[in-house]
């Protein structure tokens, strides 16, 4: 059988290609082509919570637990506490006057300074303010004194130390020699306010709504009865129609009387004058007495029985 061309040449080409097939499947494995393929990179995971690396992140961020941090701060607190705290018993803080004597031989007036400080004022027999010229501090290392306000006759007293003592200079307007003060720290007691009272008429003396008595340095129990202290000679009275915070007493047969407003009548026997204001009459006994408040009078009662 004679075949044409063209079959001839279709199956020569089938032949051809079953030949290539078959050598290809005998000469590769099977899956050769998969384990050739790229292939994809597995997740990265979080280091755990225990790892060194996330251990030494948080030492790093916060050393200290919650804790250990309140716990620091209470020891804190405690050791500022204790510096801040006086060593021993903490001084008492006094307000008072003192009749300075300016007379040779006398002993100068002291006050009493710690680190809180004191002020000094500065007032005639009359209880006016004495102006002041000038202040020298001649224990500088010491102590740090000051005039805040130059119309205000008042000087502030600082301790630099615990232990530490000087002297202070202060030159008032007409007086011709300076009133010296010694300054001393470490005391059981600190002026918190110290009055200075000089024996003499100043500059802002107070006119006498009647009369000038004749005025000497006045008793020790008067100054102590103005400072509103009980002394044992001294018996406390009734006093009727006063004016708030009088007080009187009965001392060796005579009335003294404190208040803050000027005695009319009777004549008194001695005064003394605190900065505030504050007045200490000496009077003969008797049943009643005047008071000038705010240009009126008024009758106060005194109960001797």
């Amino acid at each position: 059988m004679r075949l044409s061309i063209p079959r001839l040449y279709a199956l020569l080409i089938v032949s051809i290609s079953t030949v290539c097939g078959q050598a290809a499947a005998q000469g590769s494995p099977s899956g050769a082509d998969d384990a050739n393929a790229p292939r994809a990179l597995p997740p990265l995971k979080a280091p755990p919570v225990g790892s060194a690396n996330f251990n030494s992140a948080v030492d790093t961020i916060s050393p200290l637990t919650a804790n250990e941090i309140l716990d620091l701060r209470k020891r804190v607190d405690s050791a500022r506490r204790a510096a801040a705290t006086h060593p021993g018993v903490p001084p008492k803080p006094v307000i008072s006057t003192i009749t300075v004597d300016l007379s040779p031989g006398s002993t100068p007036p002291i006050v009493r300074v710690s680190n809180q400080g004191a002020a000094v004022s500065f007032i005639d027999i009359t209880g006016a303010p004495w102006d002041i010229l000038d202040v020298n501090n001649l224990a500088k290392r010491s102590f740090e004194v000051k005039q805040p306000v130059k119309e205000v006759p008042t000087i502030t007293i600082t301790a630099m130390g615990d232990y530490v003592e000087g002297n202070v200079a202060i030159f008032l307007k007409g007086l011709s020699i300076p009133v010296m003060v010694r300054m001393v720290a470490g005391q059981r007691e600190t002026d918190y306010r110290l009055d200075l009272r000089i024996p003499q008429r100043g500059p802002n003396a107070i006119d006498p709504i009647a009369g000038t008595p004749s005025i000497n340095l006045p008793a020790n129990y008067l100054q102590t009865l103005l400072d509103g202290i009980d002394t044992p000679n001294a018996k406390s009275i009734r006093v009727e129609n006063a004016p708030p915070g009088t007080r009187a007493w009965m001392v060796g047969g005579n009335v003294v009387l404190r208040t803050t407003h000027f005695l009319n009548n009777p004549a008194y026997q001695a005064t003394i004058a605190a900065a505030d204001g504050t007045r200490v009459y000496e009077m003969a006994a008797t049943p009643v007495a005047t008071l000038s408040e705010n240009g009126s009078l008024r009758n106060i009662y005194f109960d001797l029985e």
